[in-house]
């Protein structure tokens, strides 16, 4: 069902969504708005930014670095 909803929205929305799961510890569910963006803007380096945050809050420092390599790169 998300899925559906995330595919009506635009990219400022489905970012403020991202955001707010993210703001309100929802990882998951934050990570899967930034995973279908990228899907959909794969170069787009504000979801690539906030992905690459999100999965260093996580631990996983070598995809984060990777991320936001590419984010800055997208500038």
């Amino acid at each position: 069902m998300l899925n559906t909803t995330l595919s009506d929205m635009t990219l400022a929305q489905a970012m403020q969504l991202a955001r707010q799961f993210h703001q309100a510890g929802r990882t998951r569910d934050a990570e899967g708005v930034y995973r279908d963006l990228l899907a959909r803007k794969p170069r787009n380096a504000e979801v690539l930014s906030a992905l690459g945050c999100l999965v260093g809050e996580s631990g996983d420092y070598a995809a984060a670095i990777e991320l936001l390599r590419k984010a800055t790169a997208a500038v």
